[in-house]
């Protein structure tokens, strides 16, 4: 059985006994007027499906086309570039690329993008003061935090971070930078 997807009202100004042929001729209409709603719907459907797969489809060749280039020799500094640049085609706004020292006591921003600030020289230990970045770094994990969702004790920056502009934010997604298994930075 047929699932109602909506109601026809039918009235007269004036009085009106409804006869069987007017029953008959308005419950055709009426499955016309339905079957054209869920038709409506239906290329509604398609069309946003259509564009979500498109949108897929970019994001996966502007990947594609960034993997191939990020193969190719060059410098630290070219390579970051081609990151940063291929952030921005995906639409990522915001993103800190953020290398160990030789030590691996420190993260520093080594690339980034950030419309509202200039980013400037920052340097996050890799103890607990440097919060989820330095977790991330540590443990090898990624960590994702929703805007409002309150950062939990462990990820929070140490006092003499929190003020950074860079690294203020609502909600962030960090990942391990890893080369030949070991980690070498974070970005997010």
């Amino acid at each position: 059985r047929e699932q109602p997807v909506g109601a026809i009202s039918i009235s007269w100004l004036e009085p009106h006994a409804i006869r069987q042929e007017e029953v008959e001729t308005l419950m055709a209409f009426a499955s016309q007027a339905a079957l054209a709603m869920s038709n409506a719907r239906l290329y509604e459907e398609t069309v946003r499906d259509q564009a979500i797969l498109e949108h897929s489809h970019r994001t996966l060749e502007a990947i594609h086309q960034l993997s191939v280039a990020l193969q190719e020799s060059g410098t630290l500094r070219e390579r970051l570039n081609q990151i940063l640049a291929g952030a921005q085609t995906l639409g990522v706004e915001r993103l800190g690329i953020y290398l160990a020292d030789p030590d691996g006591s420190h993260l520093r921003v080594t690339a980034g993008l950030d419309p509202g600030h200039p980013i400037g020289e920052i340097s996050i230990p890799t103890t607990e003061e440097g919060g989820a970045l330095a977790k991330v770094f540590r443990e090898g994990c990624e960590v994702w935090l929703e805007p409002g969702q309150e950062v939990p004790a462990d990820m929070r920056l140490g006092p003499r971070y929190r003020d950074i502009p860079f690294l203020r934010t609502k909600g962030f997604g960090l990942v391990p930078l890893k080369a030949r298994g070991k980690v070498v930075g974070v970005m997010g």
